[in-house]
């Protein structure tokens, strides 16, 4: 009777395991040169997955140069690859931005430059579902007057789709020359709404840019550590110690040259890491880790609602963390500095993510990593990522409740792993890989470091408004044989998950790719 109650319960443990693993879809595994660089997956549709990698050419001496190249593929809906398209810019001095999918579109964005002085060409080639380059577009010129470094271009659209951003940040964190920000902003036909050139009247060395974000108006949000001087120090005194910043927020409107500036008032905290987001109605908010002290640990989290307009802050909510806070965040992510407790500076803001009652969820992790170095003198890049806390605030701004997902893992695989976040209808949902010893005990039980591979899970916990945490196994990594990598992975359509793992060895890259279906939601 015994043996036949514990085969039943074996049966219920593991079912859930063995029932996901079944409808999982897996390719072949994918064998890439250090050349090639996978970027992501950039759209999945009926007849299969669509994804592309960086292709680096090399001259004879070895550094980086000739024409941008990437490799765009396309598998079918059960991981069968149909091509794999080397696609090229034939120009000289050119770098790839990468692909993305627009208005049921593919497109490439690249830059170049053709000696020094010259301005930087940002271009939109499309791409046809076969794989086959189309149309190149100018989107845009941008003078840059010296150096060899190519700015950091991004690219982000509106939650409607209706409007594609792209961001051309210039700092070399040079003294005194003032930061340059050139904006394209393209509707669906690919018009352009606004491309501009900004000049901000801070030098590169002032600016310490946190995040930009965009809204369905074409607007376009930077929030920025904006230093009083070109040191850069965080703090002055005067009878006593304050932040020597002002954290700011710039609106660059549709059809505006110059941009709007709003301070942010945060009196009696010093910022350690901001962060900002526009909601699906078009609000905007913002949240920060801070300290209390000058030089001191995280001590709190604050909340802001922001005018979109005028960058007024509506609602502001500081939630300072208690000795039973940093209890539940567990002692050993903790420091003292000052003989003040505190988070250490290492953790940062993951998500800001919106429910339809109002309700916000912010997130902070901590992820680090370091080079391991072995007796031969070799070594190789280790990483660790850490619990996934949460914070809960109602629509009005007022906090509710610390949630505490346990997540440790290390791998010296490459990548962190870290998470995926999305909201859907009144829960959060939260995807990561998970060690199988860890489901057996309940989600605020100490839980083990996810170290061996054989023994990790992919898992989706969701929390509700209510604070409900469900946790669910989606993949036990015997099927693929190591964890997925999370940097690497994207959600379809909240109802499934396309996931890629990765290893490396030999100066070889091995990759495969596969989807997973989602609980319903």
């Amino acid at each position: 009777m015994t043996r036949y109650f514990l085969l039943i319960f074996c049966i219920l443990v593991y079912l859930p395991l063995i029932g996901q693993n079944s409808d999982n879809r897996l390719s072949l595994e994918r064998k890439y040169d250090l050349k090639q660089i996978f970027q992501g997956h950039v759209f999945t549709d009926d007849t299969g997955h669509y994804l592309y990698l960086n292709q680096y050419h090399h001259l004879e001496s070895g550094t980086p140069g000739g024409q941008a190249s990437v490799i765009f593929e396309k598998y079918d809906p059960k991981f069968n690859l149909i091509y794999s398209k080397d696609l090229e810019s034939f120009e000289p001095q050119a770098h790839s931005v990468g692909i993305t999918h627009f208005n049921g579109h593919f497109f490439w964005m690249w830059k170049k430059r053709t000696n020094g002085n010259s301005p930087i060409e940002l271009n939109l080639t499309q791409i046809s579902p076969e794989g086959e380059a189309g149309r190149t577009i100018l989107v845009g010129k941008s003078q840059f007057d010296s150096g060899y470094t190519m700015p950091e271009t991004e690219w982000k659209t509106s939650y409607d789709g209706s409007k594609l951003f792209m961001m051309t940040t210039f700092d070399q964190d040079e003294g005194n020359r003032k930061i340059n920000l050139h904006i394209a902003i393209l509707n669906e036909q690919l018009e352009s709404l606004n491309v501009h050139q900004y000049e901000l009247p801070y030098t590169e060395k002032q600016i310490d840019i946190q995040k930009w974000t965009v809204d369905n108006n074409g607007n376009v949000y930077l929030l920025a550590k904006v230093y009083v001087d070109n040191r850069g120090k965080e703090t002055k005194r005067n009878d006593e110690w304050l932040a020597a910043y002002d954290m700011i927020l710039f609106r660059f409107g549709q059809g505006s040259t110059s941009a709007v500036e709003s301070i942010l008032n945060l009196e009696g905290v010093f910022t350690k890491v901001a962060d900002i987001e526009i909601s699906p109605q078009g609000e905007l908010y913002g949240a920060g880790l801070f300290s209390n002290k000058p030089n001191g640990n995280i001590q709190g989290l604050f909340f802001l609602k922001i005018d979109p307009l005028n960058g007024s802050v509506i609602t502001q909510t500081k939630k300072e963390f208690s000795k039973a806070d940093f209890d539940r965040m567990n002692s050993k992510y903790l420091g003292i500095t000052e003989g003040k407790l505190g988070l250490d500076l290492m953790f940062q803001i993951g998500d800001i993510l919106f429910l339809e009652n109002g309700s916000i969820f912010i997130t902070i992790e901590k992820n680090t990593g370091g080079l391991n170095v072995d007796a031969s003198g070799g070594g190789a890049m280790s990483y660790r990522s850490t619990d996934i806390i949460v914070f809960h605030f109602e629509g009005g701004g007022r906090f509710k409740e610390i949630y505490i997902i346990p997540k440790d893992q290390f791998s010296d695989a490459g990548g962190f792993l870290g998470h995926i976040a999305f909201s859907h209808k009144e829960k959060v949902y939260f995807i990561y890989n998970e060690s199988k010893n860890n489901l057996k005990k309940t989600i605020d039980s100490p839980h083990s470091m996810v170290q061996f591979l054989e023994k990790a899970v992919v898992v989706v916990t969701s929390i509700d408004t209510k604070g409900t945490i469900e946790r669910s196994p989606l993949m036990d990594a015997n099927v693929i044989g190591r964890p997925i990598a999370i940097e690497y992975c994207s959600l379809i359509d909240h109802d499934s998950l396309f996931f890629v793992t990765k290893k490396s060895k030999f100066l070889t890259t091995y990759l495969q790719f596969g989807q997973i279906p989602l609980p319903k939601l």
